[in-house]
């Protein structure tokens, strides 16, 4: 498989595994399409994994609700047979405002609202 394409999009609006269907998406297909390249053109494709890492790690997105989690997923420590998703950042939109807000997870394992301070 060819991870060099693209990130995985798990739990999206297409992936039933996770419970999701589009009746109840608050964005379209053309829309999570739309976004899902976005996410690639300005954050994946500057932040991807090595290529020699690519077997071991690699980059995912799933769409939940107004809610877009980016994660890295990568082998278990100690059980290198399982995977598991590593958080990297959350983007929330607020539909009441028609903005994102970006937010990072600390050490407390919480989500924090990142809040930009433009030079």
């Amino acid at each position: 498989m060819d991870r060099s394409a693209g990130p995985a999009t798990r739990g999206s609006a297409c992936d039933t595994k996770y419970g999701t269907s589009l009746k109840n998406m608050p964005f379209t297909e053309d829309e999570i399409a739309e976004y899902a390249l976005t996410i690639e053109k300005h954050f994946w494709s500057k932040r991807r994994p090595p290529v020699e890492m690519r077997d071991k790690i690699r980059e995912g997105q799933r769409f939940t609700g107004y809610t877009l989690d980016l994660f890295y997923v990568r082998p278990r420590w100690q059980h290198p047979g399982e995977t598991i998703d590593s958080p990297v950042a959350r983007v929330r939109y607020i539909k009441s405002r028609k903005i994102w807000q970006l937010y990072w997870m600390r050490a407390d394992l919480k989500w924090h609202r990142y809040i930009p301070h433009p030079v």
